[in-house]
């Protein structure tokens, strides 16, 4: 899927905006507390993904204590991020959350309220994302370890702009894409060179099967701010959908170059390398990216594998796949990769049958 933010194709689409805080909304209360009842018989407790960022985009490494409490501010469990900026709350019910975020470095904040559930068909993974400010302005000798000092050109964005910014994206997160479009395409005019703007307008476009208008909005973030990783890697995907290896190995490498430790952008580079044919590279990125948190980018065992297929390495392949299932148990792609699998366990038992030493 495509990135937004800092979060990559590779992964659930992911975008980074301020939440203002907020009363809790009394009116109504008991009927949406109704609400959640129902959903509570109906539905089965979901997975909760956080993802943190700084205003760049870049994930934050620095500890966070992450408290996920009710609509109206009463605890329910609290975690710490990992090294990536994910955080995981695991059987969540349904219910009306706020997520309140705490640490050395950032500056405190609680969210909006948000739904977890409560409609019918909600996926089992639900994402929620939340951009952080330091508590002290970035400079050259001190900046948050995982996020440099924000961009000059976006600092000198107007309020208008900012506002039409947060409201842009704000809509985005809830699925409204002619408005967010509406209020990223406003944002813009007043400020052109607001590239965090381009790049989620980009993300509306292509959600609106706009692929030229998506495009268009990626180069313009980059033409606006060179130093967006996710404008890059977002192009990238379409290279690679488009079998343009070579364009798309470029503009993962201008990302990498940014954010050597981004794991989105190294499992892209693995999947770009094993495309290319460059088996060695791809196991090699795909094992990198293993050694780094990575719980919500499993699929780079599925990448290995398949390269280690293709060196005749099946035994290897088939522990990668394991590896895949063991760390994404409910993955749609579960039946297709335990057939894959059943066939690999064949040839490695008729491999040991042949060559008994």
């Amino acid at each position: 899927m495509f990135r937004i933010l800092g979060v990559s194709f590779l992964t659930l689409a992911s975008i980074s905006f301020a939440f203002a805080q907020a009363e809790p909304n009394l009116a109504g209360e008991a009927q949406a507390q109704a609400k959640v009842a129902l959903a509570s018989r109906n539905s089965q407790p979901v997975q909760l993904q956080v993802r943190i960022t700084w205003r760049d985009n870049r994930s934050v490494t620095d500890p966070v204590h992450v408290y996920l409490v009710t609509a109206s501010y009463s605890p329910v469990v609290d975690t710490f991020n990992e090294r990536d900026g994910l955080v995981l709350f695991r059987e969540v019910t349904p219910g009306r959350y706020r997520l309140k975020l705490e640490g050395e470095t950032i500056k405190e904040i609680t969210t909006d309220i948000f739904e977890i559930g409560i409609k019918q068909n909600t996926s089992s993974t639900v994402m929620q994302w939340v951009q952080v400010e330091p508590k002290t302005p970035a400079t050259a000798d001190n900046t948050p370890s995982s996020g440099p000092m924000v961009s000059a050109v976006e600092l000198n964005a107007p309020p208008k702009a900012k506002s039409e910014y947060e409201k842009g994206v704000e809509a985005l997160a809830k699925g409204d894409l002619k408005t967010a479009a509406q209020r990223l395409e406003k944002a813009v005019e007043i400020y052109p060179k607001y590239g965090l703007a381009w790049s989620n307008l980009g993300l509306v476009r292509i959600r609106m099967k706009d692929e030229a208008g998506a495009r268009e909005a990626w180069l313009k973030a980059i033409e606006a701010d060179d130093k967006l990783p996710s404008a890059y890697l977002n192009l990238a995907r379409l290279d690679l959908q488009d079998k343009k290896l070579q364009d798309a190995g470029a503009k993962i490498d201008k990302a990498l170059h940014i954010d050597p430790t981004n794991a989105e952008g190294l499992a892209m580079l693995s999947e770009q390398q094993l495309l290319s044919g460059e088996y060695d590279k791809a196991i090699a990125t795909a094992r990198k990216v293993h050694s780094m948190p990575h719980e919500h980018l499993a699929q780079v065992h599925l990448i290995c594998g398949d390269a280690l297929q293709h060196q005749g390495k099946n035994a290897e392949a088939l522990a990668e796949y394991e590896l895949y299932l063991k760390e994404y148990p409910d993955s749609p792609r579960v039946a297709q990769v335990r057939a894959a699998m059943a066939q690999l366990q064949a040839r490695v038992q008729n491999e040991k049958k042949n060559n008994p030493n």
